[in-house]
């Protein structure tokens, strides 16, 4: 087992274009540590912008079996105003259960996402689908003015176990109704995050896209700390990432694809060109 990889076949080919010159940072190291997901247009991104991906999926998304609080929900979908999506996984598990009950979803549902490719997923099944317009974050959605005010309406989350409640909270407090459906467990690789530790050490910039992934990643040795810069997709992940003492945080413009190649993109060249 290599620490290096291609990405296989997830790297498809993309015309997105990362809208950052990549002067400087052809042929760095990247160290990409998520979840493993179909077609990532993220790693493809990074090389077709001619960097050397470094792939270490240190977590896994694992479904979880049916419940009876999944199958509760699910069938009485059409008792909700709407249903916010807070992830890809999320939202294919979500799709693949509303498919066995609801041939049609109902109508009237008001459709959220945290991010344009969750949206994606749900276009593609025919929903109109509102998300935020650059913050794609649960406090970008929160911004959205559909979710200003909810008094005496039913709002479903469909999510993983754990993660941030801030969503959740939030929604309540301007008077929803908020129920969950978990739909799938985060889990962490233990011999791939301590193979990623190791690698820590040969990359030219490490990349984490959620506080659970910098968590488990823990403190840095210190002169990692000092010389490898981190790209994370939030000022709240940036603080973080400082906190465990990392040096050089670049916060991107959004967790998209093509935000955080830039970003990447743009800390290696000022890096290469000290």
């Amino acid at each position: 087992m290599t620490a290096e990889s291609t990405a296989e076949s997830t790297a498809e080919n993309t015309t997105e274009s990362t809208g950052q010159s990549t002067e400087g940072a052809v042929g760095s190291r990247v160290l990409v540590v998520r979840a493993r997901r179909d077609a990532d247009v993220f790693l493809a991104l990074l090389q077709g912008a001619g960097l050397r991906v470094q792939y270490l999926p240190i977590m896994t998304i694992d479904a979880l079996d049916e419940s009876p609080d999944i199958k509760r929900v699910i069938i009485d979908f059409d008792l909700y105003d709407c249903a916010v999506f807070i992830s890809v996984h999320a939202a294919r598990l979500a799709l693949g259960w509303l498919d066995q009950y609801w041939p049609m979803l109902p109508s009237g549902m008001a459709y959220f996402a945290v991010g344009d490719q969750t949206a994606e997923v749900l276009r593609a099944s025919g929903c109109e689908v509102a998300t935020p317009t650059t913050e794609f974050t649960s406090e970008g959605l929160l911004a959205l003015p559909e979710l200003q005010r909810l008094e005496d309406r039913r709002a479903l989350i469909f999510c993983g176990v754990g993660g941030r409640q801030t969503l959740a909270d939030e929604l309540a407090r301007r008077g929803a109704r908020v129920d969950h459906c978990r739909l799938y467990r985060r889990n962490i690789d233990a011999a791939k995050l301590s193979l990623a530790r190791t690698q820590l050490s040969s990359t030219d910039c490490l990349v984490v896209h959620s506080g659970e992934l910098l968590q488990s990643l823990a403190v840095p040795p210190a002169p990692i700390a000092a010389s490898v810069p981190i790209v994370v997709p939030s000022p709240r992940l940036g603080e973080m990432a400082s906190a465990l003492g990392y040096c050089h945080v670049e916060i991107a413009e959004s967790a998209s694809p093509s935000a955080m190649c830039a970003a990447t993109c743009a800390v290696l060249a000022r890096t290469n060109g000290d």
